[in-house]
């Protein structure tokens, strides 16, 4: 990475890949980033009509790579600034900072100019108890004289306030307003040729030894603050910057980007380097003033204040080199394709969708790819290397234990490998899940086109344009604002949905503003969240509150007629269900093929049946559940009207979850003898516009190859939205 001061390194073992793009048209250029240290071939494939069966795909290009590239990785987040330069001599100092580590275990630098071991000019710093340490030197090797150790150790998850000062002869250290320690120090202290590193201290010349925690308020003083200033400064909380002279002063309340400003008169402004998580409250925030429901405004909070969160394996741009250039072939279908790249080092995929060319009429029919699901559950994007290599994501926490609220765009996506299973009945419910419907679609004859969610965000309406249905196929689970907004509005317009997904729409992400970065807060308790403070839903991408599109105004249930229930574990065929046909003289259960249902039947038999892992109901089936009161500032949505249930079911084992989040009930596999509401499915014709035909389960695209029922039900709501297929011929059940 060209732009990044030097910094720790990591090398890679195996096969490694991301594309500069998750969707392209026919005729364009994708590009690979590949790190592998033996040669491999690549293969772009089609993804076929048989799931699970390569052998079905079309491979659209080929080419081989004899010279390969092992390329590091570069892990671990801190602000990057301009040091004191050599020979400028220090006659006193004072360094102050606010930190809430998150967990002991190794040396971490908080304010520092300081290259161990021959570049050491002053820092403070933790030793691998959380004991702070405050270091005076001369900008040269390292002295053991010039640390003085605190007499206690920080508290993990909890703010501290630590200060250092020294005025010519005595050098005290003080935590949480009090001198935890004292010392004669008569050297001098001076700059070198190390840069001043906030969250971080150099180790052998290059960034390292990475804080695992928040950082506030730090500044660098030219005087020595009294002890009474320092109480001060405690009292204060990091409110406020201080008055004295300081050589450098990083309020660190920017929301958003890589700049840092220094508001001291020496303007050493800072670099965020791997994308530190701006939008943090500071030591002053009182966290258990803001709930779910709450109406706070943090922008108008004045004891907010604000911090960076650090984390050692902090990294969301790879920087890798292009290995690989390759053309799509102009005649090219739309569709879920893949890269795959085979060598001596392993295997890896590299999911992407090709959609319709521009030169020819748009297809009326638009599959939605769940780009963004994708990467939220990307949480080994290297596999299983060890060390600080990044093994975060929308459920699992950084090495440190920080949440993981950022996804980057440039790097390996492994989760989405088209043959990925990750569950013990045999199920994935991401291109797996996906390709089900995609496969149905080619196999009948279907005339579609493919985007990508980053597309449906970035072109809004445009993307929909001459489009009249839209399709929802797997785990459609992580939206943008803009994106429910546009299809809001095509659906008011009069377009269709055909909704193959459950526990869709659910969690609000954001684009940063070179779109590098997919930011996820997840927030609360339960529902796979990742942090219990409220206080930290707001994004730092565009200011906005994140956590539930839901909670921000935007339900699923008023775009599609239904809500999240719950969830199964998919450990087995016994965590999926079929559904029962409640409505059996529906006209989409014969009109225009002959389903042969009526009320009672089962619908969406297989060997995994249509309704598992995770599923929806309306919300008049949602609501009569609740069994705890109504939270504290929240409000019972009202059903929506004209709502039409052709078909339930009931889940021998699940997670259920009311309107707000809060916990129904669990059942395990100790009983598995007790059943619960599952998933619904529904036509809806909404009075604001548009058709809904909403199966509300991950699973239900798979039942076009089991069900032969389900399939020409399906078929049936297409037609009715106008839709019909060149196929003649019901669809073969897949082996």
């Amino acid at each position: 990475m060209s732009s990044l001061p030097p910094h720790r390194r990591i090398d890679l073992a195996g096969l490694h890949a991301y594309a500069d793009r998750e969707s392209v048209y026919p005729g364009e250029r994708i590009k690979f980033y590949v790190s592998s240290h033996t040669p491999y071939d690549i293969e772009i494939r089609r993804l076929g009509t048989v799931v699970g069966d390569r052998g079905s795909d079309t491979i659209v290009a080929t080419q081989a790579q004899p010279r390969p590239m092992q390329q590091p990785v570069y892990p671990g987040s801190y602000i990057h600034a301009i040091g004191l330069q050599p020979g400028f001599v220090v006659n006193q100092i004072t360094i102050e900072c606010w930190v809430r580590p998150t967990v002991a275990g190794a040396w971490t630098g908080l304010v520092t100019q300081h290259d161990y071991p021959s570049a050491c000019s002053f820092g403070l710093f933790l030793d691998p108890t959380l004991t702070p340490y405050f270091y005076l030197g001369d900008g040269a090797a390292w002295r053991q004289a010039g640390d003085c150790a605190a007499l206690l150790c920080l508290t993990p998850g909890t703010w501290h306030h630590v200060v250092g000062t020294w005025d010519g002869r005595t050098r005290c250290l003080y935590v949480d307003g009090q001198r935890s320690a004292a010392n004669g120090f008569t050297g001098y202290v001076a700059g070198g040729v190390s840069p001043i590193r906030l969250g971080a201290y150099g180790n052998n010349g290059v960034a390292d030894q990475f804080l695992d925690g928040d950082l506030a308020m730090p500044v660098i003083y030219t005087e020595a603050l009294t002890a009474s200033e320092v109480l001060g400064r405690f009292n204060d909380r990091g409110r406020t910057p201080p008055a004295r002279p300081a050589f450098g002063c990083w309020p660190l309340d920017h929301r958003e980007g890589v700049l840092a400003p220094d508001i001291s008169d020496d303007a050493r402004h800072g670099t965020m380097i791997n994308n530190g998580t701006w939008n943090i409250g500071g030591p002053s925030f009182a966290e258990a003033k803001v709930t779910q429901f709450s109406a706070y405004d943090p922008y108008a909070d004045p004891d907010r204040g604000s911090s960076v969160r650090f984390a050692r394996d902090d990294l969301h741009d790879c920087g890798w080199t292009a290995t690989d250039t390759v053309v799509i072939p102009a005649n090219a279908r739309p569709g879920l394709y893949g890269a795959r790249f085979r060598g001596a080092s392993g295997e890896t995929w590299v999911s992407f969708v090709v959609r319709a060319p521009r030169t020819r009429p748009r297809p009326r029919v638009v599959v939605l790819a769940n780009t963004h699901t994708w990467r939220a559950y990307n949480t080994n994007p290297f596999g299983g290397e060890g060390g600080d290599v990044p093994q975060h994501s929308c459920y699992a926490p950084h090495r440190g234990g920080q949440p993981g609220f950022q996804l980057g765009l440039r790097i390996p996506v492994p989760a989405a490998a088209p043959d990925t299973i990750a569950y013990g009945a045999g199920y994935h419910h991401l291109v797996r899940a996906e390709h089900f419907t995609h496969a149905w679609l080619e196999a009948q004859r279907y005339d579609y086109d493919v985007i990508a969610d980053s597309d449906l965000d970035r072109e809004g309406l445009r993307a929909l344009a001459g489009a009249s249905l839209l399709v929802l196929a797997g785990h459609a689970e992580y939206w943008t604002t803009r994106m429910f907004d546009t299809v809001d509005a095509w659906l008011t317009s009069g377009g269709c949905l055909v909704s193959l997904t459950g526990n869709a729409v659910w969690w609000t992400v954001a684009y940063d503003r070179d779109r590098s970065i997919l930011e996820c807060r997840k927030v609360g308790p339960g529902l796979g969240t990742t942090t219990d403070r409220w206080g930290e839903s707001w994004h730092a991408a565009d200011g906005q509150r994140g956590g539930l599109l839901r909670d921000r105004g935007r339900s699923w249930s008023s775009l599609s007629g239904l809500m999240f229930l719950a969830y199964t574990e998919a450990a087995s065929s016994a965590d999926f269900a079929p559904y029962t046909v409640v409505d059996g003289a529906h006209p989409l259960f014969h009109q225009p093929l002959e389903t042969g249902l009526r009320a009672g039947d089962k619908l969406g038999t297989g060997t995994l049946a249509a309704v598992g892992h995770e599923y929806d109901v309306t919300i008049a089936t949602l609501l009569p559940l609740r069994q705890a009161p109504v939270p504290y500032g929240a409000a019972e949505p009202t059903p929506e009207p004209g709502i039409e249930v052709l078909a339930t079911s009931t889940l021998p084992c699940s997670r259920a979850f009311d309107y707000f989040g809060q916990i129904l009930h669990t059942t395990d596999g100790q009983e598995r003898g007790a059943t619960s509401q599952g998933g619904e499915l529904i036509y809806w014709e909404r009075p604001r516009g548009g058709r809904v035909f909403n199966a509300g389960s991950v699973n239900a695209g798979s039942a076009l190859w089991s069900d032969p029922a389900f399939a020409a039900l399906v078929a049936n709501a297409l037609a009715r939205f106008g839709i019909v297929s060149a196929g003649n011929e019901p669809p073969d059940n897949m082996p």
